[in-house]
C-alpha cells in the first residue's frame, strides 16, 4: 500500500482530480493527465487501465483521503 507522502504533489493533484471526475451519470469529463505522472500511479497500483479508461483504484482513493487528512 502507499503512504500519502509517497506522492508528489502533481501526482497527488492528478490523482484527486481523478477521483473528483470518476464517471457519474451523464457526460464524462475528459482530461489528458501527464504521461510521466500516469504512469507512476499505475506502477504505484493507484490508477489502473480499464475498458481503454483509466479508473482510480481503492488504494488510490485511500491515497486521496490519508493526503487531505494530513493537510488539514
Amino acid at each position: 500500500m502507499t503512504e500519502a507522502h509517497d506522492l508528489t504533489d502533481e501526482q497527488a493533484h492528478w490523482l484527486a482530480r481523478v477521483l473528483q471526475t470518476r464517471p457519474k451519470r451523464g457526460l464524462l469529463e475528459q482530461f489528458t493527465v501527464p504521461f510521466e505522472v500516469q504512469n507512476a500511479l499505475v506502477e504505484k497500483g493507484l490508477l489502473k487501465w480499464r475498458r481503454s479508461v483509466l479508473e482510480i483504484t481503492l488504494d488510490g482513493i485511500r491515497a486521496v483521503a490519508r493526503r487531505q487528512v494530513v493537510q488539514d
